[in-house]
C-alpha cells in the first residue's frame, strides 16, 4: 500500500509540476503575445504619426499656396482700384475744367446783360425826364 501511496504522491506530484510548466509556458505565450501586440501597435502608431505629419505638411503648403493666391488677387484689385483712382481723377478735372469755363461764359454774358439793363434803364430815365420836364 505505501507503494500505491508513493505512485499516487509521483503522479499528483507530475500532474503538479506539469500544470506549472503549462501554467509557465502559457505565461510566456502570453507575454510573447503582448510583446508582438505592443510592437504592432506601436508600429502602427508610427504609421499613423507619419501620416498625419505628412497630411499636416499638405495642409499646411494648400493653405500657404491660397494665400499667396489671395494676395496676388488682392494686389491686382488694389492696382485695378488705382488705374481707376487715376481715370476717376483725370476726368473730374476735366469736368471741373469745364464748368470753370462755363462759369466764365456765365459771368461775361451776366455782365453783358448788367450793362445792357443799365443802358436800358438809363435811357428809359432820360425818356420819363423828358416827358416829365
Amino acid at each position: 500500500m505505501e507503494e500505491i501511496a508513493w505512485a499516487a504522491i509521483g503522479l499528483l506530484a507530475v500532474s503538479v509540476f506539469g500544470s506549472f510548466g503549462l501554467y509557465l509556458g502559457l505565461g510566456s505565450r502570453v507575454e510573447g503575445l503582448g510583446q508582438g501586440l505592443g510592437s504592432r501597435m506601436e508600429g502602427l502608431t508610427q504609421g499613423l504619426e507619419s501620416r498625419m505629419e505628412g497630411l499636416t505638411q499638405g495642409l499646411g503648403s494648400r493653405m500657404e499656396g491660397l494665400s499667396n493666391r489671395m494676395e496676388a488677387g488682392f494686389a491686382r484689385v488694389d492696382a485695378r482700384f488705382a488705374g481707376i483712382e487715376t481715370e476717376m481723377d483725370s476726368r473730374f478735372a476735366q469736368v471741373d475744367a469745364r464748368f470753370d469755363r462755363l462759369e466764365a461764359k456765365f459771368d461775361g454774358v451776366i455782365a453783358r446783360m448788367d450793362s445792357r439793363i443799365d443802358s436800358l434803364s438809363d435811357s428809359l430815365s432820360r425818356h420819363i425826364e423828358g416827358h416829365a420836364g
